[in-house]
């Protein structure tokens, strides 16, 4: 494999270890690794202008602690990616949205040959059962092969 993307949605999230094998041989055979971390968009809305201005200071703040822990995150994983694959080049990037259509424009641009998806399997929530996964929309539009860690 020429480039493989690793998306992560998590701070919780990690690059499995060699304990499992299809995530290991993935992340082995590539040259060039993509690490993609998807930042979720957060919206408030308030009436009052002073309430306002109070909580985007608030918001930014917060969201400068929340992107140095990203980029903490991402190094973090370049090094677990680097005891696997340690010719591979590695990139790292976040996107800001978890809308499907930037996620595939991604990968179309930095031509990823197959994609893993990190994260926690949990139960699915109601709505999940009727809108299409991230990890399946990716294979059907793309045509690549997807794995779930």
């Amino acid at each position: 494999m020429k480039t493989v993307a690793v998306v992560m949605r998590s701070l919780d999230d990690e690059i499995p270890s060699l304990r499992v094998p299809a995530a290991s041989a993935l992340l082995g055979s590539a040259k060039h690794i993509v690490i993609i971390f998807i930042e979720k968009n957060k919206m408030f809305l308030f009436n009052e202008p002073h309430v306002m201005l109070e909580s985007e200071k608030i918001l930014s703040v917060e969201q400068k602690l929340h992107r140095k822990a990203i980029v903490t995150h991402l190094e973090n994983t370049a090094k677990a990616v680097k005891k696997i694959n340690f010719k591979a080049e590695v990139s790292k990037l976040v996107i800001s949205g978890d809308e499907k259509y930037k996620i595939k424009k991604c990968l179309q641009c930095l031509e990823v040959q197959a994609a893993m998806f990190v994260g926690r399997h949990k139960r699915k929530k109601f709505y999940e059962y009727f809108v299409q996964s991230l990890e399946d929309y990716v294979f059907e539009i793309m045509k690549i092969p997807t794995i779930r860690v």
